[in-house]
């Protein structure tokens, strides 16, 4: 799989985070909009739909194929 930046995948696309060991987490994560005063992208969970989280842009990511 190619390693990508959370900035340069497409707005809905599913994707798997990165730990520091470039092992995939085991969350899949929804990637939704941009948050201007923060500064940071929009995480949305696949499984929990309340769960959201915000990371920068520079966070390394691989895509989720089901």
């Amino acid at each position: 799989m190619a390693q990508l930046k959370v900035k340069d995948v497409k707005k809905g696309e599913f994707i798997y985070l990165l730990n520091k060991d470039n092992t995939p987490q085991k969350k899949v994560y929804q990637r939704k909009g941009f948050d201007r005063s923060s500064g940071k992208y929009e995480l949305q969970a696949y499984w929990d739909i309340n769960d959201y989280r915000y990371v920068k842009g520079d966070k390394t990511c691989i895509i989720a194929d089901f």
